[in-house]
């Protein structure tokens, strides 16, 4: 008899700490609802959502450096950016039909005439890289170069 009493307590003290443990879950499951409730109403007072892409850094922009191609020059000739930036080179054919090739860099796009051609830049080497049409555009197509320089 003493043993089912002693068994009896044990299920009962097992049974009302489950209880306790059931409750303390639920305040704090409550208290983490309230905490993001209070989050959410921040972000919104500020013009924000609370999605997770939002709360998070913003992602580094691009430098965007426009380059125009017209016949025999690129405009500017010589750019200068540092080892590790993300930078897009536009190419904006001003006149004629143009192309780009930088073999160092394994790039070459095509740039048609009153068109353009956007291209990530590799920055992760530095050096002086040259460049120069890849199209052959007429008598000064020979001197239509220029250099990019990777600090």
């Amino acid at each position: 008899m003493q043993r089912t009493i002693s068994a009896l307590g044990f299920v009962g003290l097992s049974l009302l700490l489950a209880a306790c443990q059931s409750s303390v879950l639920s305040s704090d499951q409550e208290a983490s609802s309230s905490s993001t409730t209070m989050q959410e109403s921040s972000l919104s007072s500020i013009g924000q959502t609370s999605s997770a892409s939002q709360v998070s850094s913003p992602k580094a922009q691009a430098r965007v450096i426009t380059i125009s191609a017209e016949n025999f020059d690129f405009n500017p000739s010589t750019i200068t950016v540092k080892k590790g930036e993300k930078v897009t080179l536009v190419f904006q054919g001003v006149e004629g039909h143009h192309g780009v090739m930088i073999a160092d860099l394994g790039i070459n796009v095509d740039i048609p005439d009153g068109g353009s051609a956007s291209v990530e830049l590799p920055t992760d080497k530095t050096g002086t890289f040259a460049f120069r049409c890849s199209v052959p555009c007429g008598p000064g197509h020979k001197e239509m170069t220029g250099a990019i320089i990777i600090e």
